[in-house]
């Protein structure tokens, strides 16, 4: 079965042999190491990050190279872009965000529209190359709710995301969409963006993703969730609740993922991880997994 059908398969709501996998990033890692992971993942979708207002035209050109890299290969290759939200939060503080949406919102709405336009001209560059799908990241909210009020984000931030999933829809490509935290209260205008993918709600128990599923169903595929702060040799818990996981979205659209960024701390867990997902589909044994960082 070939990565890209897997991915695409649930974009439209169907599972083929098994659900896709693959994270959304995977960080502090060499080309040649981030391939050895990927192969001990057994992934069918790989991120290439791309922000030119963190890393500057160097790291920008070396996120080029790696799609370079992995067109024509048979992952469903994702370019990750940021969004408005976080950007204007980076460069001003939340405080001060915070503060021009009171007092000087036309100030702060031209801020954001500087911000979408970078976006749109990396969008531009994007075009040239053959990617499968654009990832776009912005938390939009810390643990206990959304950063700024639904109406605010509703007012400010939407209408630039809109406009950003419009460009994409128009490049004939899926739009995927991460945020941290707890965004169950404007699930519903993440939906409205015509999202194609839902990733985040880290933490979340099986009651709440129930409750998160009712919402998102036909509308948007869930990718995520699954912690990776877990005993390594407890497979048994693990691979119960990947069962209730896999159930509860089985007709919804479903990419198995971990439920935010993975760093080399947390890679043993994950490949952990990834093999109690691929003994639950593919009938494999778990064994005692390879120390990726030896």
């Amino acid at each position: 079965m070939k990565r890209k059908d897997r991915v695409t398969a649930a974009l439209e709501g169907r599972i083929l042999d098994r659900p896709p996998c693959g994270e959304m990033t995977l960080s502090g890692l060499s080309q040649e190491d981030k391939m050895r992971l990927l192969r001990l993942l057994g992934a069918d979708l790989v991120v290439v990050h791309l922000n030119p207002d963190f890393s500057g035209n160097e790291g920008l050109s070396s996120g080029f190279d790696e799609l370079r890299y992995f067109q024509g290969s048979d992952y469903f290759v994702i370019a990750g872009i940021p969004g408005v939200f976080w950007q204007s939060v980076a460069e001003l503080t939340l405080e001060v965000a915070a503060r021009m949406i009171k007092k000087e919102p036309e100030k702060y709405r031209r801020f954001l529209k500087e911000i979408r336009k970078r976006r749109e001209s990396l969008l531009e560059r994007l075009a040239e190359f053959e990617v499968d799908g654009i990832f776009i990241l912005d938390d939009l909210a810390g643990k206990n709710g959304p950063l700024f009020s639904p109406q605010a984000l509703r007012e400010f931030i939407f209408p630039e995301l809109k406009v950003l999933v419009n460009i994409i829809k128009k490049l004939g490509k899926p739009v995927f969409f991460h945020s941290d935290g707890l965004i169950k209260p404007i699930l519903p205008d993440l939906l409205d963006l015509e999202v194609d993918v839902l990733h985040g709600f880290d933490g979340l128990d099986f009651e709440a993703l129930k409750e998160i599923k009712e919402i998102i169903h036909g509308r948007a595929a869930f990718m995520g969730n699954f912690n990776l702060h877990f005993k390594a040799n407890n497979a048994k818990s693990v691979l119960a609740n990947l069962r209730s996981v896999m159930e509860l979205f089985a007709e919804s659209g479903y990419i198995f993922s971990s439920d935010g960024g993975v760093t080399p701390d947390s890679f043993e867990n994950l490949v952990a991880l990834y093999r109690y997902f691929h003994q639950f589909w593919e009938g494999e044994n778990v064994r005692s997994h390879d120390n990726f960082m030896a």
